[in-house]
C-alpha cells in the first residue's frame, strides 16, 4: 500500500465520537477544544460527529488539547504491524 493511503486509512480511524466522550468527561467546552487545537468550533464539531475526518497532525493536537496521547482517539497508529500473538 502507498505511503498516502496508508496515511488515509488511518486517518478513517481518528474516533470523533471518543473525542467528545473523554472531551465531555474532562468538562472541556468544544470551543475551547478547538482553541487548544488551533481550528474552527465548526470544524471541531465536524470531527466529533464523524462528518470529518481530520488530518492526522489536527489529530495530534486535539488529543494534546485533550491531555492525551493520539492513539488514546486513534489507537491503530502505534499498533501498526503488530506482531502475532504466541501461544
Amino acid at each position: 500500500m502507498p505511503c498516502c493511503a496508508k496515511i488515509a486509512a488511518v486517518q478513517r480511524l481518528i474516533n470523533g465520537a471518543a473525542i467528545r466522550a473523554l472531551r465531555e468527561l474532562l468538562g472541556i467546552p468544544q470551543k475551547d477544544l478547538a482553541a487548544r487545537a488551533g481550528i474552527s468550533p465548526s470544524h471541531m464539531s465536524k470531527i466529533e460527529s464523524g462528518a470529518e475526518v481530520p488530518r492526522i497532525e489536527t489529530a495530534a493536537r486535539v488529543a494534546t488539547g485533550l491531555g492525551v496521547s493520539l492513539d488514546v482517539i486513534a489507537p491503530v497508529i502505534n499498533a501498526a504491524d503488530p506482531e502475532p500473538a504466541r501461544a
